[in-house]
């Protein structure tokens, strides 16, 4: 009767502590001011079992999602206006875990090289509302038009693959 007893308590707590852990963080702007953190971001955090919590950014661009049990997470960050970014395999192991990161992402200069290694068939990428010209430009296939998503750090396209880069 005893071994029960002490296996029952072995299992509750067991269950209690494997809750109690925490994802916090700061979510910085890395397109306008790289020190500034994005207010208003969702975070949502996504379990092996599929199971979700989800957090928000504050003024400041911090976040805290609490009560999750230790595993591997999938991370979806989204904003208004903004391509979602998605983080898989982020760890949590118990107590509190900290992951600072930037949304939308810094972009980084790329060369007129598609990432499948050659340099022909590439066209530029633009954004915002088309004038006329650039309407015809894209209509002849000389240039992809991109939206009007100022997250987004492509300034090439591979006809070929399909890509932007």
């Amino acid at each position: 009767m005893k071994a029960i007893v002490y296996i029952l308590i072995l299992f509750s707590s067991n269950n209690l502590f494997s809750q109690n852990s925490i994802l916090k963080g700061r979510v910085f702007d890395g397109l306008s001011c790289k020190e500034c953190g994005s207010p208003a971001v969702l975070l949502t955090l996504t379990d092996e079992n599929g199971r979700t919590s989800s957090g928000q950014t504050d003024f400041d661009g911090n976040y805290k999602i609490e009560n999750l049990q230790n595993g591997v997470y999938i991370l979806v960050v989204m904003a208004t206006g903004v391509r979602e970014k998605v983080y898989e395999n982020i760890r949590i192991d118990s107590g509190e875990q900290k992951f600072d990161f930037f949304y939308p992402e810094p972009c980084v200069k790329s060369l007129k090289r598609c990432p499948k290694n050659h340099t022909d068939n590439i066209i530029p990428i633009s954004y915002g509302l088309p004038n006329k010209r650039t309407i015809r430009k894209a209509e002849k296939g000389k240039v992809k038009l991109g939206g009007c998503d100022p997250s987004l750090c492509e300034k090439w396209y591979c006809k070929t693959h399909n890509i932007g880069f």
